[in-house]
C-alpha cells in the first residue's frame, strides 16, 4: 500500500484496519451523544469515509474569490467654469487646481462677448470642487454619458437627433477618444438617465 507516493508497512496497514474496526465496534456499542450519520465512527479513527459528502459554500462566498456582481455605475462628471474673457483667468484656475495635486484629464472651452465657458473632467472631483469653492468660481457641475460613433459624416447629428427626440438637452460635447474607426464623445446633460437610453447601442459606460 503507497500513500502519498510512500510506502506502507504491512504492520501499519494492519493497525490502521484494527483501529475502524475497533472505532466501529465501540460505536455499536456506545455510541456518543448527537453521532449520526454514515461514516462518523471512521472519522473518529482518523479515516475519511469514501461516502462523506463534501460541504458545500453558499454562492458567493468569499471563498469562492471576488463577488461576480457587477458594481453599481456611477455617471462620470464634468464641471462648466465661467470665467472672464480676459488675460489670465485659464491660468488662475489651472494654477489652482495644479496646487492640489489634482489632474485635468479633458478640457473644452471658448468664449463669447465679456465672458466665456470651460469644461473639465479631472481625476479627483471631490477636491476639484473644494478648489473652486475656495476660488470663488462660479460653476456648476454635469452629469456625462458617453458614446461611440463611427468616424464618418452625419454619426454626430444622429446621435444628437437622437438626444433632442427624447427631450434631453446637450449643455456640454467632450472628444475622449478615437480607436478603431470609432470616436468616443462625452454628452454633458441635464438628464443622464434619459440620455443613455436615447442613445441605445451607441452608449459606454463612462470612463
Amino acid at each position: 500500500m503507497r500513500l502519498d507516493g510512500h510506502a506502507v508497512p504491512t504492520g501499519e496497514r494492519i493497525a490502521s484496519h484494527d483501529a475502524v474496526r475497533h472505532a466501529r465496534s465501540l460505536a455499536a456499542r456506545h455510541p456518543p451523544h448527537g453521532a449520526t450519520g454514515p461514516g462518523w465512527a471512521e472519522r473518529r479513527a482518523g479515516v475519511h469515509s469514501k461516502a462523506t459528502t463534501p460541504t458545500r459554500r453558499p454562492s458567493g462566498s468569499c471563498l469562492d474569490g471576488p463577488s461576480r456582481r457587477q458594481p453599481e455605475e456611477v455617471p462620470m462628471r464634468a464641471f462648466i467654469v465661467e470665467l472672464q474673457n480676459r488675460p489670465g483667468g485659464l491660468a488662475a484656475l489651472a494654477e489652482a487646481i495644479a496646487e492640489r495635486g489634482i489632474n485635468i484629464t479633458n478640457v473644452v472651452g471658448a468664449t463669447c462677448g465679456g465672458s466665456g465657458s470651460l469644461g473639465i473632467i479631472t481625476n479627483d472631483e471631490a477636491s476639484t470642487k473644494t478648489v473652486l469653492d475656495g476660488g470663488s468660481f462660479s460653476y456648476r457641475q454635469i452629469d456625462l454619458v458617453t458614446a461611440d460613433l463611427d468616424d464618418k459624416p452625419g454619426t454626430l447629428g444622429a446621435a444628437a437627433r437622437r438626444l433632442a427626440d427624447a427631450g434631453v438637452n446637450i449643455e456640454l460635447l467632450l472628444p475622449t477618444g478615437m480607436e478603431g474607426g470609432k470616436v468616443s464623445v462625452a454628452f454633458g446633460v441635464d438628464n443622464a438617465a434619459a440620455a443613455q437610453q436615447a442613445l441605445g447601442e451607441l452608449a459606454t459606460v463612462s470612463r
